[in-house]
C-alpha cells in the first residue's frame, strides 16, 4: 500500500486484485451459508423474519434490481471507470477515507458481478451460457479501452504521481502510467478470458459428446429393433 501511494501500476495491482481475483474467488468459495449458520439461532430468525416481512419489500426490490444482469454489469464497469477519472482518483490518492471507499465499491461491484457468472448459492443469476460469455466479453472490451487511453496519454493524467519527488526504479510519471495500462490490459483480463474459457468449454462439451450412451454401444446389428 506504500508503494501505491508512490506507483501508479502497484495500485492498479491492488484494483485488479479486488476485482478479479478476491471477488471471484470468494464467489466461487461460496461461504454464505456457513457464514450464516455462524451467527446465534435467535439472530437468524430475527433477520430472516425482518426480511421476510412487508417493511423489507423495498430492500428486496432493490435487491433484484441490483442482480439483473444489465444493471449489475453497468454498476462494475461504470464504477471502475468513474474511479479513473483523474479527479476521483486524485481525491482517492489524497484523502484515506476517499481511497477506503474506491476499494470498497470495487470489491462490493467485483463480488455482484462475479455471481452473475459463478453459481454461488443463494445468489441467483439470470444469464444463460451464451449470456455469461457476453458479459464477460463486454466486461474485457471496457477494462482494453481504458488501458489504451492510459497507454497512449501524452502527459500524465493524475498529480499526485507526478508530484513524487522519489519514485521507485526511477522512472518517470508517464512511463509507469504506462506501466499500470499494462497491468490493467494484461493481467487485468485474466480472470475474464479464463472464465470466458470454462464457460465456451462447458456450452459446447455437451454437444461433443451428445447420446454417450449410443456412442458407447456401437451400431445396433440388422434386424434388432
Amino acid at each position: 500500500d506504500d508503494l501505491a501511494d508512490r506507483l501508479f501500476w502497484v495500485h492498479m495491482v491492488q484494483h485488479i486484485l479486488l476485482v478479479g481475483v478476491a471477488a471471484p474467488l470468494l464467489a466461487l468459495a461460496r461461504p454464505w451459508a456457513r457464514m450464516w449458520r455462524g451467527f446465534p439461532l435467535a439472530f437468524r430468525r430475527d433477520v430472516a423474519h425482518a426480511l421476510a416481512g412487508p417493511g423489507a419489500a423495498p430492500l428486496r426490490r432493490g435487491a433484484a434490481f441490483a442482480g439483473g444482469a444489465l444493471v449489475s454489469w453497468l454498476l462494475f464497469n461504470v464504477n471502475f471507470c468513474a474511479w479513473h477519472l483523474p479527479a476521483l482518483y486524485d481525491a482517492a490518492l489524497r484523502w484515506e477515507f476517499v481511497h477506503a471507499l474506491e476499494h470498497l465499491t470495487f470489491f462490493a461491484t467485483g463480488l455482484l458481478f462475479w455471481t452473475r457468472v459463478i453459481p454461488a448459492a443463494p445468489w441467483r443469476s439470470s444469464l444463460g451460457e451464451l449470456g455469461k460469455l457476453a458479459y464477460l466479453g463486454a466486461t474485457l472490451v471496457v477494462g482494453w479501452v481504458l488501458a489504451i487511453v492510459l497507454a497512449l496519454a501524452t502527459s500524465p493524467l493524475y498529480s499526485p504521481y507526478v508530484e513524487v519527488a522519489n519514485r521507485p526504479g526511477h522512472i518517470s510519471a508517464l512511463t509507469d502510467q504506462q506501466l499500470a495500462a499494462g497491468v490493467m490490459w494484461v493481467p487485468g483480463g485474466l480472470a475474464y478470458l479464463i472464465a470466458i474459457a470454462v464457460i465456451a468449454y462447458r456450452w459446447l462439451e455437451p454437444r461433443e459428446s451428445q447420446s454417450p450412451e449410443g456412442s458407447r454401444r456401437g451400431p445396433m446389428p440388422r434386424g434388432v429393433g
